[in-house]
């Protein structure tokens, strides 16, 4: 098992593998074996996220992209149960929430189940068990949640993206986070003096008028939902489940000038400081903390969909290439077996 030093050390880099899907549950891994958990594991995707896409015959797997590609496959053959829905890909938390709630009650209804997250699918299974699941009436029970690189405080790539280009304002009507947001806003604006409000509102309607009125057209209420003021508001009321384990990671990269996260990474460097390309180090925190994946991005910590084939294996090339020269490497399978491995040393 890897187990950080301190709190907030990175996790120890291997070297880069070249895996079989077949064989990969059999191999050492820096010398480490991964055992798989006692329960299911539901893998949760992200903004933008899926199960699978496909693009011809449903028989024809060549013509299908999947969102945890190579990371599912390769934690079935260690040994572990898992399942991947598919909760919307921009639907708001609470849509996406309740979608997770019926493929759960459906799939694995009467058993227990550990929740493994990318990015916002962390809040969507948070919504999950502070809002629907401990009502008491449900079929299935939650042990565990992992989140990786989830935007727990929001992001304020975000509020740049709802600032300059007028997306990030629709809400989900019946989301009960709503309300509280409302709230608060009404609470700010007593106390701002009514000529100071007009000039705001009057230069914002100005500035980048014609880039807000195209983009604000494909707003969806997904946006919204990773601001850092609904974050906050999210967290007030939605309390951990005393009765569910919180773990969390967080990843963090310099990112190159030519990559099209350099953007994003230099606007929350400014406001939150160390961060992957899209959520900072200090939003992904949530729970017991287990570490950083470092030298990684935001969409690194899932594997490439670009992989180099060999033969009957793959090689994580596109991820490992420019660390192997210093001779180190990430693998985003290892580090999911070394997740899964961590939830069974705690009885999951």
């Amino acid at each position: 098992m890897i187990v950080p030093k301190k709190k907030d050390d990175p996790l120890p880099k291997h070297v880069p593998i070249a895996w079989d899907p077949k064989r990969y549950a059999e191999m050492r891994i820096g010398g480490l074996e991964y055992r798989p958990t006692q329960y299911p594991i539901v893998l949760l995707h992200g903004l933008f996220g899926y199960d699978k896409l496909t693009f011809g015959p449903e028989s024809n797997p060549f013509l299908q992209l999947h969102y945890w590609r190579g990371i599912s496959e390769a934690l079935q053959h260690l040994g572990c149960e898992v399942y991947v829905p598919s909760n919307g890909a921009v639907s708001s938390i609470r849509s996406r929430a309740h979608a997770l709630d019926k493929f759960l009650s459906e799939t694995l209804p009467n058993r227990e189940v550990n929740l493994i997250a990318h990015s916002m699918g962390g809040l969507d299974a948070r919504y999950l068990i502070s809002h629907i699941n401990n009502k008491g009436d449900r079929s299935y029970s939650i042990n565990s949640l992992t989140t990786i690189a989830t935007p727990h405080r929001g992001s304020s790539f975000m509020d740049f993206v709802q600032e300059t280009l007028g997306v990030g304002y629709v809400l989900d009507v019946q989301d009960p986070v709503v309300e509280e947001l409302k709230r608060r806003r009404a609470a700010a604006e007593n106390g701002v003096d009514p000529m100071e409000r007009v000039m705001v509102e009057h230069r914002m309607k100005n500035k980048y008028y014609v880039l807000k009125s195209i983009c604000s057209r494909f707003d969806r209420p997904a946006y919204a939902n990773l601001t850092r003021e609904y974050c906050d508001a999210f967290n007030a009321l939605t309390p951990d489940e005393r009765t569910v384990h919180y773990n969390s990671y967080a990843a963090v990269a310099k990112i190159s000038r030519l990559d099209p996260l350099f953007v994003s990474q230099s606007v929350i460097t400014g406001r939150e400081g160390p961060n992957d390309g899209l959520v900072s180090l200090d939003s992904a925190k949530w729970g017991e903390f287990e570490g950083i994946v470092p030298n990684v991005d935001h969409w690194g910590l899932l594997p490439p969909r670009n992989l180099k084939r060999r033969r009957n294996s793959v090689q994580d090339e596109i991820e490992n290439k420019k660390l192997v020269k210093k001779g180190g490497g990430y693998c985003s399978l290892d580090f999911y077996m070394s997740v899964v491995d961590r939830l069974r040393d705690k009885g999951f």
